[in-house]
């Protein structure tokens, strides 16, 4: 697949999550639930202002993860590259496929990011609508635990890639 394409795609994807919140932005209650107890109780509230400035920012991290990262790790010298057997993974055969690993591998984490903090927004919409509000605790801690998974794995295959020589 075309290189340019799955950028695209990835931008796209990391884009959503803000363009969720911009769709949605004005069907937010005023003031709304917004802090959730592991019950899915509520304990705290905001106003839409507060909320969506907040989730703004939070739901562009993943954006900033996906994009700046794998552009900064492109230009950066390799005295700021601090790897495990770092002359092997540096060298001038190998330095161009180590920045593109370590490039796919901040995009694949933080489409991994967008996703979970994608399913705490559309969570907190959802318990927006009940009386009182309430989070879906089990759909939460599956999002939660989903993401743990995906960043162990994440991490192990980091671990791995840069552990041994090749």
């Amino acid at each position: 697949m075309n290189r340019r394409l799955i950028d695209a795609l990835v931008l796209l994807l990391l884009v959503s999550p803000l363009l969720l919140l911009w769709v949605t932005a004005q069907s937010l209650p005023d003031p709304l639930a917004s802090h959730f107890n592991a019950a899915g109780q509520v304990e705290g509230h905001a106003s839409r202002g507060e909320f969506l400035w907040v989730m703004s920012m939070v739901l562009a991290l993943p954006l900033l993860l996906g994009t700046a990262l794998p552009a900064l790790i492109q230009r950066l010298p390799t005295s700021l590259i601090d790897l495990p057997n770092k002359d092997h993974w540096v060298s001038p055969e190998r330095e161009p496929a180590t920045r593109a690993f370590l490039c796919t591998w901040f995009k694949l984490f933080a489409l991994a990011l967008a996703a979970f903090l994608t399913s705490v927004y559309a969570l907190t919409l959802q318990a927006q609508a009940l009386q009182p509000p309430a989070l879906n605790s089990s759909v939460m801690h599956t999002a939660l635990l989903s993401f743990g998974v995906v960043t162990a794995g994440l991490t192990v295959w980091l671990l791995l890639h840069f552990g041994r020589r090749r």
